[in-house]
């Protein structure tokens, strides 16, 4: 499933939600665990998508570390 990595505007505290593509489509609902503010900005990193115990990140940033992304 994939994580989406964000950051309130509130307090600045930096967290993952987990949802399906078609969830965060859909408009989901980002809601801080820390602090409850429905501000927060998504992290340029990109979408880290777990499979089989490995992460691969599928959009955006850089590689997250050994085995996630395909060799060149």
């Amino acid at each position: 499933m994939p994580m989406y990595e964000y950051q309130c505007e509130g307090c600045s505290h930096q967290y993952v939600i987990k949802a399906t593509f078609e969830e965060k489509s859909a408009g989901l609902k980002i809601v801080c665990p820390k602090c409850g503010s429905v501000k927060a900005t998504q992290m340029i990193g990109g979408t880290i998508l777990l499979k089989s115990g490995q992460a691969r990140r599928v959009s955006g940033g850089s590689c997250c570390g050994p085995g996630c992304c395909p060799p060149s």
